[in-house]
C-alpha cells in the first residue's frame, strides 16, 4: 500500500513540476523574445481589449455641425 501512494505521489509531482517548468519557459520566452513582435500582440491582447470593450456602456459619437 505504501508503495502505491508512494508512485501516485511522485506522478502527481512530477506532473507538477513540467507544468510548472513549461508555463515558466512560456514567460521567459515571452518577456524575451515573442513580445517583440507586433502580431502575437495583437493575437494575444485583441482578444483582452474585445472583452473590456464588450464591459463598457457604448458611447454614441456625434459630431458638431455648424449652421451657417
Amino acid at each position: 500500500m505504501k508503495e502505491v501512494i508512494l508512485a501516485i505521489l511522485s506522478i502527481i509531482t512530477s506532473i507538477a513540476l513540467v507544468l510548472l517548468l513549461v508555463c515558466l519557459g512560456w514567460y521567459v520566452v515571452w518577456k524575451l523574445f515573442l513580445s517583440r513582435f507586433k502580431l502575437v500582440q495583437e493575437i494575444l491582447l485583441a482578444s483582452k481589449e474585445a472583452r473590456e470593450e464588450e464591459s463598457r456602456p457604448q458611447r454614441v459619437k456625434t459630431r458638431n455641425l455648424r449652421m451657417e
